[in-house]
């Protein structure tokens, strides 16, 4: 499926490029249509394929520190965070038992929405931090975006759902399905609350040694 994609979406864009900009309006515009609608199936599909096949191996499980975990991921985020002029602060994070590339995965893709949500009228900040809770390390990553509105709150971890205009980076995707299912892989929960305006908080458990 995204072999055909690759190919309109190289050919649109060396149009782009060959083309003589100005000579006709509308056809630069087709093709920039073209490119961004190509693009936006390309990763659809991809994301399709990340969910269908992201599974737990108990070969891959590992104790690691999150703390490790956080600072890759705020590394790979780090020209986001600079032209957002975010402020990510986290606690000293614990131990846990976990697959870390999944893990990587699922704070990657909660602080990148946290990021993409950022409000425009105050200073963004993240906060991440997390409670011992017997076996298990209860995480909480929380901002002070733009929110998600009560209505959608039964609906966010459902795969390609939108809860904002295109215009604000919607979320359209299955970037917190795909969250929801490595928390459950692992034996967790996770869930979140949300005001419109005031911010948001994801909420999850991960285990701190083998689940027997």
């Amino acid at each position: 499926m995204r072999e055909p994609l690759r190919t309109i979406s190289s050919f649109s864009k060396l149009a782009l490029d060959e083309y003589s900009a100005g000579q006709n309006d509308n056809i630069d515009d087709f093709l920039h249509i073209v490119h961004k609608g190509a693009a936006r199936m390309d990763k659809l599909v991809k994301s399709i394929l990340e969910y269908s096949t992201n599974g737990l191996s108990t070969s891959s499980m590992s104790l690691f520190s999150t703390n490790d975990v956080l600072s890759e991921v705020l590394d790979m985020l780090d020209q986001s965070i600079k032209e957002k002029k975010v402020i990510v602060k986290f606690d000293d994070m614990p131990v846990i038992y976990a697959d870390r590339l999944q893990i990587l995965q699922l704070f990657q893709n909660l602080i990148t929405n946290s990021i993409k949500f950022s409000a425009s009228t105050t200073s963004p900040v993240i906060h991440i931090h997390a409670i011992q809770k017997d076996k298990f390390v209860e995480f909480h990553v929380k901002d002070n975006g733009i929110g998600i509105a009560k209505r959608y709150h039964k609906e966010i971890f459902l795969p390609f759902k939108r809860f904002h205009s295109r215009s604000e980076g919607s979320m359209y995707g299955i970037g917190l399905s795909l969250c929801k299912k490595i928390v459950e892989n692992h034996g967790g929960l996770i869930s979140m609350s949300s005001q419109e305006n005031v911010g948001t908080n994801f909420k999850f458990l991960l285990p701190t040694h083998a689940i027997v």
